[in-house]
């Protein structure tokens, strides 16, 4: 009976949860880092969430850790409760999270749940802020506002408006140009995210020498599109949520900031990258991989995932070497590119 039972439980093993991880295939252990994901898998900032989700994938191959993952939509409401199920029902240890709104929201609970949060992509200002447990491997748009206004202003424009997503992204960056150069600023428009219309915004900013556009690529797309249309010859400044195909046909000309993205060992990592999904990586996706493999560091470091976070002054990346400071921040320098011909071109 003891031998019927054991093959029973053996095949209900391999036919329900296949006696692995979702991702790596390897058994299961009771004490297998347990990391959560949360960020845009459906809707509008997918673009996104879908290119670093890849990312954490590919490095988790490599590593005994057991992932789930979560669609937190780019907002606060959907990623509270995607948190509530990877605390409540996997149990996580550690959760990476794409997008700003999403760790905003969850890092004051996580905090108290003793819970690592640790994001590739956020860059709100306030994150710096978020608490002792908040790490990430992207720089605070402090840092890409100031590029961009420092741009502006040595390109020479005086007259310069900024027209911005309604949500922290947007804010944020808005809020660090306008500190940056507010004696030049006359104008700053906000639009609703997956908006269908930005005629009225642009009517009132149409006298612009330069435009500040900070949006993802579907609303990018459609506002240079209206831009366009409407003979408004302002220069446009965007920032790296603009840098997609989508934005192609109407960004002739277009400045995008970006954070450097290629280490000495990027090549090798879009190669890999390459050979598993049949694309090349995308926005984030090799500070993903990174993150990932900073989590797993953390967790060599200590029992305690937070605290192990702590001991990890620096990380050699793909995308880089980083430096973390007291904050749980990076500083990185920044790529310009423009649309040439219909490609991303890379300025400096």
């Amino acid at each position: 009976m003891r031998k019927i039972l054991g093959f029973i439980m053996i095949i209900m093993c391999l036919v329900f949860v296949g006696c692995g991880d979702k991702i790596t295939g390897q058994p299961v252990k009771d004490d297998m880092l347990k990391v959560g994901f949360i960020g845009p898998l459906t809707g509008d900032a997918a673009f996104i969430g879908e290119p670093i989700r890849k990312g954490v994938e590919l490095a988790a191959l490599d590593l005994e850790v057991e992932m789930f993952y979560q669609d937190g939509r780019c907002n606060g409401k959907d990623a509270l409760s995607a948190y509530r199920t990877l605390r409540d029902v996997h149990k996580v240890d550690a959760i990476i999270v794409v997008c700003s709104p999403e760790l905003l929201a969850i890092s004051p609970v996580a905090e108290l749940d003793g819970v690592l949060v640790i994001s590739p992509s956020a860059t709100a200002p306030s994150i710096t802020e978020a608490g002792e447990h908040v790490f990430r491997l992207a720089p605070s748009d402090a840092l890409q506002g100031k590029v961009g206004a420092k741009l502006m202003v040595e390109m020479g424009f005086s007259e310069i408006a900024v027209l911005h997503i309604s949500h922290d992204y947007g804010v944020g960056l808005r809020d660090v140009v306008k500190a940056e150069i507010g004696d030049k600023i006359f104008a700053t428009e906000s639009f609703e995210p997956d908006s269908k219309d930005f005629r009225t915004q642009l009517t009132k900013i149409k006298d612009a020498d330069a435009i500040y556009l900070v949006a993802f690529p579907k609303d990018a797309a459609l506002a240079l599109k209206q831009i366009k249309e409407m003979g408004i010859e302002a220069q446009v400044v965007a920032v790296e949520g603009a840098k997609d195909s989508e934005v192609l046909p109407f960004g002739e000309g277009i400045l995008i900031t970006v954070p450097m993205a290629e280490g000495d060992k990027y090549s090798d990592f879009a190669a890999k990258y390459l050979v598993k999904f049949g694309e090349a990586p995308k926005l984030y996706s090799g500070e993903a991989y990174d993150t990932m493999n900073v989590v797993a560091l953390a967790a060599e470091k200590s029992d305690d995932v937070v605290e192990g976070m702590k001991l990890v002054k620096s990380f050699d990346g793909v995308a880089g070497t980083v430096v973390f400071d007291a904050f749980g921040d990076i500083e990185k320098p920044y790529d310009l590119f423009t649309v040439e011909g219909g490609k991303f071109v890379k300025v400096q």
